[in-house]
Order: C-alpha cells, then sequence, then structure tokens
C-alpha cells in the first residue's frame, strides 16, 4: 500500500481505491466501505489507518494541477492526522487519456529532471565502475548516465521518445567528454534489449514498473541492480531505500 504525502497534496496510483483493495488483502489488513467512504487498517511499517471520501468540493484541492481544471473525481484522503485532496482515476484508460492530453509527444511519462541528490543515492546503492553497463529507461537529457559515465566511466545506454531531450543529452556528453561512453536512442523503452545491463536506473511510474517487471525477469541477468526513483514494483519488494532532498523524494533499490 503505498500513498505519496506532499505539502499541499498527495499523490496515489492511477486506480488509488482499487489498488488499496488488492494491496491491503493481500497485506492482511482490514478493508470496510460504509456510504461510498473507505478505510484501510493497516500495521505496517506501523499501526495506522488511511480513510478515502469522495468530495465534491473543488476548490479545496491545491495540487500541481489546480490550474488545469481536470475533469475527474476528487477524494479526501486522510492518513492518521494528516489530511490530504487529490485528484483519481478509475481506469488505467483514463489516466492514459488525462497523459496524452497534458502531452502533446503522446508519452506515457512526462519527464522532469533528475536533482544530483536523487542520483547520488542511486550511485550509492549501485556503486557502478568502468566495467558496468548502465540503462536509463526514459533517460530524458541523460544525466544520470552522462554522471555515472564522467566519475565512474561507467557505459551509458538511454532510451527516451523526445528526440530534443535526446539531443541534448547527446550535446551534454559530448561537452562532459563522455560521448564515447554514451549511446541514446529515441525508442520506446519496451524495444530495450537488457541483456548487457549490469544495472538499471528508472524514473517512471507504477504502473509502467509493473508493465515492465516481466521483462526486467526475462532479460536482465541474475544480481542486476536496479534503482528506481520515486516508484517502487509493487508485490516486489525492494532491498533498501532512501528519502533524499527533505524526504520529498525516494529511491528504491
Amino acid at each position: 500500500m503505498r500513498l505519496e504525502l506532499y505539502e499541499k497534496h498527495v499523490e496515489g496510483l492511477p486506480s488509488l481505491t482499487m489498488e488499496f483493495r488488492i494491496k491491503a488483502e493481500s497485506a492482511g489488513a482490514k478493508w470496510k466501505e460504509q456510504n461510498g467512504q473507505v478505510q484501510v487498517a493497516f500495521l505496517k511499517p506501523e499501526k495506522g489507518s488511511v480513510t478515502i471520501t469522495p468530495i465534491t468540493d473543488r476548490s479545496r484541492y491545491q495540487g500541481r494541477y489546480k490550474q488545469d481544471k481536470l475533469e475527474l473525481p476528487m477524494i479526501e484522503v486522510r492518513l492518521g492526522q494528516t489530511v490530504k485532496i487529490l485528484y483519481y482515476t478509475e481506469s488505467e484508460e483514463q489516466m492514459d487519456k488525462l497523459l496524452r492530453a497534458k502531452n502533446k509527444l503522446r508519452l506515457d511519462v512526462v519527464w522532469g529532471p533528475t536533482q544530483s541528490e536523487v542520483y547520488d543515492a542511486m550511485f550509492a546503492f549501485t556503486k557502478p565502475t568502468a566495467k558496468d553497463v548502465m540503462f536509463d529507461l526514459g533517460c530524458g537529457d541523460a544525466r544520470i548516465l552522462t554522471a555515472a559515465a564522467r566519475r565512474f566511466g561507467t557505459t551509458g545506454i538511454g532510451y527516451d521518445l523526445d528526440p530534443k531531450l535526446i539531443e541534448r543529452g547527446l550535446a551534454a556528453a559530448k561537452q562532459q567528454n563522455v560521448a564515447n561512453l554514451i549511446t541514446l536512442r529515441t525508442e520506446n523503452l519496451f524495444a530495450a534489449d537488457l541483456s548487457s545491463a549490469t544495472i538499471i536506473a528508472i524514473y517512471l511510474s507504477d504502473r509502467i514498473n509493473q508493465k515492465l517487471k516481466p521483462k526486467f525477469f526475462r532479460e536482465l541477468r541474475p544480481n542486476t541492480h536496479i534503482v528506481s526513483h520515486n516508484w517502487h514494483m509493487g508485490d516486489w519488494q525492494y532491498d533498501e531505500r532512501k528519502f533524499v532532498l527533505d524526504n520529498s523524494r525516494v529511491i528504491y533499490f
């Protein structure tokens, strides 16, 4: 069960209530629904409960999509003494429609720059060397691969559908004298051949991570290291995690 709490809003999974039901039941948590309100009582990581209530007062929402005025249902999420408001979608198709409406390139994930504190933590987990091959799936401007190449001599392979970001990444690699170590492809990340990878870095979404999991098991060799920024792999439990940037970001290993 996963919920990301921020200062003025909360982010959850695309089908929030459905995911709560599935994961709460699988973890042995108690699920109760009455008059449209859902309550999940849990024991781990500590005892507590989450209450989800549909709301109609849309002015209470202060999150990142406030200006968009999305035509989506809204819920109040109460976690202990913390109360937040969030949009949610009732189906994966609805989430796809939302993403594509906001993104002219029709990408599944909208790119955001990765801060150095985040990839520092990734490197601390994966310990890249000149013998490693690091893949960044949804690499954007490839700053993670460029940093690993510059610091450790790591070979980097990145996939992204945005040609402008790929072009920016190639220019940065050339400027930092590591272009010989970096290969960037304007292709769908699901088309990547991961058999040579020793490290995988991702900053995608829970939904895409879940779709990638079978590919990882098919193509990756044992002991390949995977680090994910902000999104974990569902019921595939992480070995370690680290919070950075005043606990606003988490890296799963």
